[in-house]
Parts: structure tokens; sequence; C-alpha cells
């Protein structure tokens, strides 16, 4: 079939037109469009990065990060709501939160398998404890405990049981 040229630029034209439209309706199946919710007293955006089969073949297998952002006077990216990370395998690896750039409340990681292997306290960026877990069994945790900016006390536990510490009259 001999196309003259005005054919063979529609014929461009309108194939270029699938590849955009297929690539929407992909891109709106797999939640990479701009989502907007509100968390923790702000509006942000879900970010999804994904995880490719190969460097040379990078088709999208599994997603690597799921979190939420806005943007600060200055442009940059702050993450701010749930966070997680991801194994090939589809399994979470890390989890947690953050308010306004900064870690914030219980971050926990698991192996590839599933299991949980460790947790991370924070409180507005500053860690203030932590837990480690064997075959998904608590080992030990010790976590600071605070009340109207002070520390308190804190919480420990071990092979022998829970331990709970108060700092009396240090307010």
């Amino acid at each position: 079939m001999d196309l003259q040229r005005p054919e063979k630029i529609i014929l461009a034209f309108l194939g270029s037109v699938l590849i955009v439209l297929q690539m929407c309706i992909v891109s709106a199946f797999v939640g990479c469009w701009p989502s907007w919710r509100f968390i923790a007293g702000r509006w942000v955006e879900k970010v999804t990065t994904y995880q490719g089969l190969s460097e040379v073949l990078p088709i999208p297998i599994a997603p690597l990060e799921i979190y939420y952002i806005y943007r600060n006077e200055r442009g940059e990216k702050i993450k701010h709501g749930p966070y997680k990370s991801f194994y090939p395998n589809w399994n979470v690896d890390y989890e947690g939160f953050y308010r306004y750039g900064k870690q914030d409340g219980t971050a926990t990681e698991w192996n590839i398998k599933g299991q949980k292997t460790g947790e991370s306290f924070y409180r507005m960026g500053q860690g203030i404890g932590w837990a480690v877990y064997m075959d998904g069994r608590l080992e030990y945790e010790n976590v600071e405990i605070w009340e109207n900016g002070s520390r308190v006390g804190g919480k420990k536990y071990d092979i022998r049981g829970w331990e709970l510490t108060f700092n009396c009259g240090s307010r």
C-alpha cells in the first residue's frame, strides 16, 4: 500500500494519540495520577514509585514506595502522612508516618517473608525508642515516655518481662 504524505502524517498522529490514550488508561489504573488527601491537618499529594523488571527493561512490576508530600514555600517536597516501602514480592519492608517532614509515631520493619523484625519510635523526628523482634516475637524494647514536652519515664521489655521507670520530681 503506497500512502501519500498527508495520509502518513494522519496515521502517525493517530498512532501518537493511541499511545497517549493507552498511557492515560494505564496511569489511571495503577494510580500514577495525583491524588490529593487531607492528612494530619494538611492537603497532601500521594506519590507512588515502582520497581522495574530490570534496568534494561523498566516495566513496573511492584510498588517501591508509597508516601504523601506537600511543597513548602521554597517548592521543596516535604513528606507528610503514611509511608510504605516494599520488597519485590509486594511484602511490606518498612512502614511509618511523617509529620511536616519528620518521622512521628511507630515505624515498623519486616523481613522479606513478612515477619516483623523491628520497630523504631519517634516523636516529631526525635528517636525515643526501639524494639527488636525475632521470628516475629518481641525480644527487647526500650521506649521513653513523654508528657507535655518532658521525658517522665521509660518502659523496657526483655527476657525477664516489662519494667517501668518514672522520673519523679524532675519536671
